[in-house]
């Protein structure tokens, strides 16, 4: 029987298989290729035509929205202007909610350490802080959409400085969710990814070694379950038990504090993983106990 140990890169695959050899255990691969499809539903036209055509709705207002950022940058815009100048301009003029951010702001570039974050959240507040790393976050997302957006009606970028004017009836075009009227992009990302598996009686036999592996590296953390629970299992076992009997005795654990809870269908299968091994014989619905080889209790 196979335990899953996850799911990887080509790279990372082989670095846990070459893990678990070192723990003595055996390791499958199944190689697969994963294909995501994603759709990206938009409007695309020259301003005054969009406007004229989308006027109310949730593609109005991005339309709006559009023509709003237009006026804002011609205001701004002049010939050599440097664009994080344009850009802090633009900001504040689109979004007047980030100047309640200002102070947090001027502390955080002071103090972008991770000692200086915890002195944002002690000197404002968690919150707060959590809700001005959103809006910067945002505003990561939001300049790079604003200069295609110029970089495609008239504006020029050189040297961090911008130069040109802005077209008079700028071409847009706009991503707009769960709008499946309009036309749409696929776009087809195919990836190969690793399903790795570990062997069941190996794990059974290196409890040893699998908990020194997981105190440098957590990941291997369920197959160090997996031997624990298959260990207390084993200890439930009395020869000549009724299979039901152990079934019920073995569905729940406590482990030091942790609670491990059995599917019947997963203790089946451990069942007969150990009968495999010669570990355990059942013989008309009850367990005949073998000598144990080395299983740590």
């Amino acid at each position: 029987m196979r335990v899953y140990v996850g799911t990887f890169g080509e790279k990372e695959a082989n670095e846990v298989v070459e893990d678990l050899r070192k723990s003595g255990i055996r390791s499958e691969l199944r190689h697969s290729l994963k294909i995501d499809i994603k759709q990206k539903y938009y409007v695309e036209g020259n301003l005054n035509e969009l406007k004229e055509k989308y006027k109310e709705g949730k593609i109005g207002k991005v339309i709006k929205n559009i023509e709003n950022y237009f006026e804002k940058a011609r205001e701004l815009i002049k010939d050599g202007i440097d664009t994080k100048e344009f850009e802090e301009a633009f900001l504040n003029s689109v979004l007047p909610e980030r100047k309640e951010f200002e102070e947090i702001r001027k502390d955080f570039k002071e103090n972008m350490d991770e000692k200086g974050i915890e002195g944002l959240i002690k000197k404002y507040g968690k919150e707060k802080v959590n809700d001005f790393f959103d809006e910067e976050m945002y505003e990561i997302k939001f300049m790079p959409f604003i200069h295609s957006l110029l970089k495609e009606n008239g504006i020029e970028y050189k040297d961090g400085k911008m130069y040109g004017k802005v077209a008079e009836n700028p071409h847009v075009k706009v991503y707009v969710d769960g709008e499946i009227s309009l036309p749409y992009e696929t776009k087809v990302y195919i990836s190969k990814y690793v399903d790795v598996y570990a062997n069941l009686m190996d794990i059974i036999y290196e409890t040893d070694r699998l908990e020194k592996i997981v105190k440098e590296k957590p990941l291997y953390l369920p197959l160090l379950f997996a031997s624990i629970t298959i260990a207390k299992i084993m200890n439930e076992m009395e020869n000549k038990m009724e299979l039901e009997q152990l079934i019920k005795k073995a569905k729940y654990f406590k482990q030091n504090g942790d609670e491990i809870y059995l599917t019947d269908e997963a203790i089946n299968e451990i069942i007969k993983t150990l009968e495999k091994g010669e570990i355990i014989r059942v013989k008309k619905g009850k367990i005949v106990l073998k000598e144990r080889r080395g299983v740590k209790k």
